[in-house]
């Protein structure tokens, strides 16, 4: 008698997720279809069909990816979080934060981190300013002590190998082989400009790399994407964190370098600044107490937390013409919080904005033409009462076409 052989097929169950219109709306339901021109959603006993033209964001965790500590940037604007990082013969191989290796030319990479600043706010501003300059030579960035202080210092010349050990370097005509543990990050020169801001959608993970892509497709148990680059990757569901399709046309604030960042207190402290950086110093896509941004009652991806005194200046990239945000105070904090903080936008050097928030506090979005201006400088001032319960959220923050 033949054995009667059963299979049972499991099928995934499709992801919750959440999608933002460009209008502000919110949707929610089961993802059924994906892709960039359509998200179809199941919700109780409707299907709901948008555009992809319509969406500003498809949000699968309520909880912002965070900024990773060592990663790799490509010339198409993708961050690869990373564990380890090995080149050579002009071909570099990532290990993700998952294990797997992802392989790339030498020449799509832009820049490495390749140890963890650990939030030292002088050495990532050093680092901040590296990379604002655009390299002549490849660069080799270390770290160099000062009468006592540990500092960022460059070699220009070229990368030739990465490995466990030693990073391979041209200096001078001269073949060196610093120990790795000594190297901070690398820089690549590349005589062709990176790719513009153009692309279809961002792919964030949930370790805080950020794919930009122009195809992406569901499947089953994962999505699938490729780069603007070229390079083909997928994650499954709950390695992601979020796709947004408006990042074709907007650049968020907090994905740029800082060129500039100001910060003290009303009252001076004796404290050094490290113990007092934490407190004060400007965060990124997160609130002082590391959690995600709360402000209109919903969470937000991206924005900036700022205690006043603050500033933070950006350089300006060309192709955009206004700078868009949602502000507001700190909706957690309201209850118990009585300051009140003075907000500015500088465009080189003049006021083009400015706006009280008490605590408890209007929230408010703004458009300011951008008009050409170089540099953006967002200022979280004093109130009334000193610094006391000063806090600011910057949300959506964004420059747009």
């Amino acid at each position: 008698m033949p054995w009667l052989i059963s299979f049972t097929l499991l099928v995934m169950a499709p992801p919750a997720v959440q999608v933002e219109l460009v209008d502000g709306k919110l949707v929610t339901g089961q993802l059924q279809q994906l892709s960039l021109q359509e998200i179809v959603l199941a919700s109780g006993d409707q299907t709901i069909s948008i555009p992809g033209t319509q969406v500003r964001w498809l949000r699968l965790s309520e909880q912002p990816a965070p900024t990773p500590g060592r990663a790799v940037w490509l010339r198409d604007g993708s961050r690869i979080a990373m564990k380890d990082f090995h080149l050579e013969r002009a071909q570099a191989t990532i290990t993700d934060t998952d294990g797997k290796l992802i392989a790339v030319p030498a020449g799509q990479i832009k820049h490495v981190l390749l140890q963890d600043l650990g939030g030292n706010e002088t050495l990532v501003r050093q680092w901040n300013e590296i990379l604002a300059k655009p390299p002549a030579k490849d660069l080799l960035v270390y770290r160099a002590e000062r009468n006592g202080t540990v500092a960022l210092d460059v070699l220009e010349g070229v990368v030739h190998r990465v490995d466990e050990q030693v990073v391979e370097f041209e200096f001078e005509g001269d073949r060196i082989e610093p120990k790795r543990e000594r190297i901070v990050g690398l820089v690549f020169y590349s005589a062709q400009a990176s790719r513009g801001p153009a692309l279809a959608a961002r792919v964030l993970l949930k370790d805080g790399s950020s794919w930009s892509v122009e195809h992406l497709e569901r499947k089953e148990d994962r999505l699938e994407w490729v780069s603007i680059g070229g390079l083909r990757a997928s994650a499954e569901w709950e390695q992601l964190a979020a796709i947004d399709y408006a990042s074709g046309h907007s650049l968020y604030l907090s994905d740029l370098p800082v060129e500039a960042a100001q910060w003290r207190t009303f009252i001076p402290s004796k404290l050094p600044d490290e113990l007092l950086a934490p407190l004060r110093a400007p965060r990124f896509n997160e609130t002082f107490d590391g959690g995600p941004i709360r402000l209109a009652g919903r969470t937000w991806y991206k924005g900036l937390a700022l205690h006043s005194y603050n500033e933070v200046t950006y350089r300006l990239p060309e192709g955009y013409r206004y700078f868009r945000a949602t502000i507001g105070t700190d909706e957690q904090r309201v209850e118990n919080a009585t300051g009140s903080v003075e907000c500015r936008v500088v465009l080189d050097g003049k006021v083009v904005w400015q706006q009280n928030f008490a605590v408890p506090g209007q929230v408010t979005q703004v458009e300011i033409p951008l008009g050409g201006a170089r540099r953006l400088t967002i200022v979280a001032d004093y109130g009334a009462g000193g610094d006391a319960g000063d806090y600011l959220y910057v949300t959506d923050a964004r420059l747009t076409q």
